[in-house]
């Protein structure tokens, strides 16, 4: 298991190390930090004992938050108005 950081998902090294623990190429492991494919139950177990993120924040990013993945995770949320119970985003002073 190791420690991982948001910034060392575009890290060529970091990308490499993980590979090889993986058994995979790190031109795979590229793709998958993109969000570019989606992974099945088999590969996110694999990637969970590489990084110890739990397996359903690689299989439901927008569900479970991965710090490998946020940049797939949700959008900066909106603020809900308690008069309307509209959604709407904050208001700048």
């Amino acid at each position: 298991m190791c420690t991982t950081n948001v910034n060392q998902k575009h890290d060529r090294g970091f990308q490499a190390d993980l590979a090889r623990r993986m058994g995979i190429t790190r031109q795979a492991v590229s793709i998958i930090l993109s969000g570019k494919v989606s992974i099945g139950k088999k590969m996110a177990k694999r990637l969970e004992e590489a990084t110890g993120i739990p397996r359903l924040s690689w299989l439901y990013p927008e569900t479970y938050h991965n710090p490998m993945l946020s940049d797939r995770n949700s959008p900066t949320p909106k603020e809900t108005t308690q008069d309307e119970g509209k959604e709407s985003w904050p208001q700048t002073m």
